[in-house]
């Protein structure tokens, strides 16, 4: 039974022996995929977990972007558009009608464009021509009306290649390409086209396909500094977009694949945006946009960009000194305003499509300029070097209407500008805005009122330990002259005496709060600035001209400006002049000075005879620093005041055979003034002509032989004279009209006689 058993056992083993060679290879390749099996299970479930992971972390991150996508705003985009200046349209009937803008009944033309990081203009949706609304759909996006914002079947193909190694370009709709020119985002990245796509999606949802349009064609870079589809066709067509042809608009739309490659500036590029070009107008047929008819006559019609004007003129690279001006203005006057810092105003001007008014007159602005580049225009000197000049024209309403802040050519936009920047001593220029004007506003002289042309203080006198003061430029003194003849003369010790006399305080006042001279400080409180100009920090040529106006039109004071208003680009008005006058002195002080000044100009012993115009009435006064440092005229005509600074930058005396700077006035002004209609100053007609004797100052009688024509208020005329005459006659004036005049002293004429004389 044993062996039976170990038979049975032995035979049972036996089938195993009898096939071990094949179970010893089955039992090892079965554990080897059982194995094999688990690390894939393994390596599936890593995989899912991973995935899950990746898909929870990406889901964040879009709905991050989700968040990310509210942050584009179509209706505030911080973008950079072209600044336009315009100017008063001064060409009449010349000008074409589709150059004039209207504002306010006045009629203005463009007259600069500032070139910032980009030129840009924007154009409203229904100003766009509709081929080329169609052309940009053709050329760029040919199923924009049909998406949310992304082409789907683009964007997987696009993704699909990128895979594989390519690049993930060429998928972007109009919308995207949008997001990206405003956001700035153009990284070529997986996240930074999910960021894209989210923001794409979110834009569509809240703004009209048309509101898209709008605001990628104004955007999109079209070659040479050139953004949108308004400014390039201004700078390639010299058209108004709505003026383009469908060919034009082809080509504009064609260009914004690559700019530097199918720009219209250039013969080579302007002939491969030809094939960019015939793409966009075949697709316009095969999408029914045109007709056959229509593609036709754009493929045959040839387009001619203005590529040879697109050029710099290196005649006249930089802008001119009125366009200099007015950003400084502006840049002030947002500075006051709106709290910017001066950096700040200068890059919101530059790029925020402003549109600003200026004062400037054009035909005017090139004369001083093309007169500035001649050195015909000043007269010879005997130094070395030629001193430089600078020079502002003003009308009596305080608008600036030409300026030029140094001879001969322009060194650069925003150059240091001699007229409006340079503080220079004004010398005898300050007389009839300071010690004359305060003297006729307070009665305390007449126009023919005697002082003594003599040292006001002398050495040894009352502890005056300097030599005598002042001295006169014609170096010696006359004794007794009338007010009329010291001002024609320019006499030094008339005004002394006279703020000497009111006080230096009350002619500071005047000047700073009457006709605000800005560069006025404590220091100048004192006779020599106050009567002689000599001020601590000097005056700038514009702010002299803007007080002279006072004697031309009754006594008013406007403040200078160089624009009237200013609209951003959405057209709304951000900054207005205040052009509220201000009565600076009576029209009878006024009137009365202006017919002094005129003996400065008109006299044959007058300082400014050199200024005098063939054509017209001028008035003015002469202006010389120490040691012929600053040469200074300001003339004023019926129709605007001029300041002439003639001098060095660093001070030097400057060597003069005739004064200069009377001479350059008249070679600017005469020229403005030829075409105009003759007038005179108006004049306040209750101020009374009268004779005077130029021996006492007083009223003439029939006695006097040594007489002159005077001007004087009916309140304040002297008595008449009694040096000449038997007996004093009835208070009258020359003719019925004027024998009103009476015949009383100012009464303060007496206290003051020992000062005075």
């Amino acid at each position: 039974m044993s062996f039976s058993k170990k038979s049975n056992n032995s035979n049972r083993r036996t089938p195993k022996n009898a096939h071990g060679a094949a179970g010893d290879v089955i039992r090892p390749v079965g554990g080897f995929f059982s194995a094999f099996f688990r690390l894939l299970m393994s390596i599936f479930v890593v995989v899912i977990i991973t995935a899950c992971v990746v898909v929870a972390v990406m889901a964040v991150y879009v709905f991050n972007m989700i968040g990310e996508a509210e942050v584009v705003d179509l209706r505030n985009l911080e973008l950079s558009y072209t600044t336009i200046m315009y100017a008063e349209n001064v060409y009449g009937d010349e000008t074409d009608p589709s150059d004039i803008v209207s504002m306010d009944g006045v009629d203005y033309v463009e007259m600069h464009r500032m070139q910032a990081d980009e030129n840009r203009v924007w154009v409203d949706y229904e100003d766009m021509p509709d081929y080329l609304i169609k052309a940009a759909i053709a050329c760029e996006d040919k199923r924009f009306y049909s998406h949310q914002g992304v082409d789907w079947q683009s964007t997987v193909y696009s993704f699909v290649k990128y895979c594989f190694g390519d690049s993930m370009r060429g998928a972007s709709t109009i919308t995207q390409q949008l997001i990206k020119n405003v956001t700035r985002d153009n990284a070529v990245r997986v996240d930074r086209k999910i960021r894209e796509i989210m923001r794409a999606l979110t834009l569509e949802k809240n703004y009209t396909k048309e509101d898209i349009l709008e605001a990628y064609l104004n955007i999109i870079p079209l070659g040479n500094n050139t953004n949108g589809v308004q400014a390039a066709a201004l700078y390639y067509f010299d058209k108004d977009v709505s003026e383009l042809s469908l060919a034009e608009c082809a080509a504009l739309v064609s260009i914004t694949q690559n700019p530097s490659k199918f720009h219209l500036a250039s013969e080579k590029t302007a002939t491969n945006n030809i094939t960019r070009r015939t793409y966009t107008l075949n697709t316009m047929l095969e999408i029914g946009y045109i007709s056959q008819e229509e593609y036709d006559e754009a493929m045959a019609e040839e387009i001619v960009p203005l590529t040879n004007k697109i050029v710099d003129d290196s005649s006249n690279p930089y802008q001119s000194w009125f366009v200099d001006h007015v950003i400084n203005e502006v840049r002030d006057d947002l500075m006051e305003k709106y709290g910017y810092t001066a950096a700040e105003a200068v890059n919101f001007i530059g790029n925020a499509g402003l549109r600003i008014y200026t004062t400037v007159d054009l035909e005017m602005q090139e004369h001083i300029e093309e007169k500035y580049l001649d050195d015909s225009t000043f007269p010879e000197v005997r130094n070395e070097t030629k001193p430089q000049s600078g020079m502002v024209i003003l009308d009596y309403s305080g608008a600036l209407k030409a300026v030029v802040g140094a001879r001969g050519e322009k060194e650069g936009n925003r150059a240091f500008n001699r007229a409006t920047m340079a503080e220079r001593h004004i010398g005898s220029t300050i007389k009839p805005i300071s010690a004359y004007a305060v003297a006729f506003e307070q009665d305390l002289i007449t126009y023919s009122t005697i002082f003594d042309d003599s040292p006001v203080f002398k050495y040894g006198e009352n502890g005056w330990n300097r030599a005598d003061f002042p001295v006169n430029y014609y170096e010696t003194y006359y004794g007794p002259i009338t007010v009329e003849r010291a001002l024609a003369i320019s006499a030094n010790t008339v005004p002394v005496r006279l703020v000497n006399a009111m006080s230096p305080q009350r002619c500071f006042d005047f000047l700073t709060q009457k006709l605000h001279i800005s560069t006025l400080v404590d220091s100048d409180i004192d006779i020599a600035p106050m009567s002689l100009g000599s001020f601590t920090h000097g005056a700038t040529m514009l702010e002299l001209a803007a007080s002279y106006q006072i004697f031309g039109n009754g006594g008013v004071y406007h403040a200078p400006h160089s624009y009237t208003k200013v609209y951003d680009f959405n057209g709304n008005l951000i900054l207005e002049k205040d052009y509220a006058p201000e009565q600076a002195m009576s029209s009878e002080s006024a009137t009365i000075i202006n017919r002094l000044m005129w003996q400065v100009v008109n006299a044959s012993n007058g300082s400014g005879t050199g200024a005098k115009l063939s054509s017209m009435p001028t008035v003015g006064k002469t202006g010389t620093s120490s040691n012929n440092y600053d040469l200074l005229f300001v003339g004023l005509t019926p129709y605007y005041i001029g300041a002439v600074y003639y001098g060095y930058d660093i001070w030097e005396s400057v060597d003069y055979i005739k004064y200069p700077s009377t001479l350059i006035w008249k070679n600017i002004m005469e020229g403005i003034h030829k075409d105009l209609p003759y007038k005179d100053f108006e004049l306040d007609e209750s101020v009374l002509t009268l004779e005077f004797c130029n021996d006492t100052g007083d009223l003439a009688t029939e006695e006097c032989k040594n007489v002159r024509k005077g001007y004087y208020k009916s309140w304040n005329t002297p008595s008449y004279c009694t040096l000449h005459a038997v007996e004093e006659p009835e208070p009258e004036g020359p003719d019925e009209e004027n024998s009103g005049s009476g015949s009383v002293s100012p009464p303060w004429f007496d206290i003051f006689d020992d000062i005075f004389q």
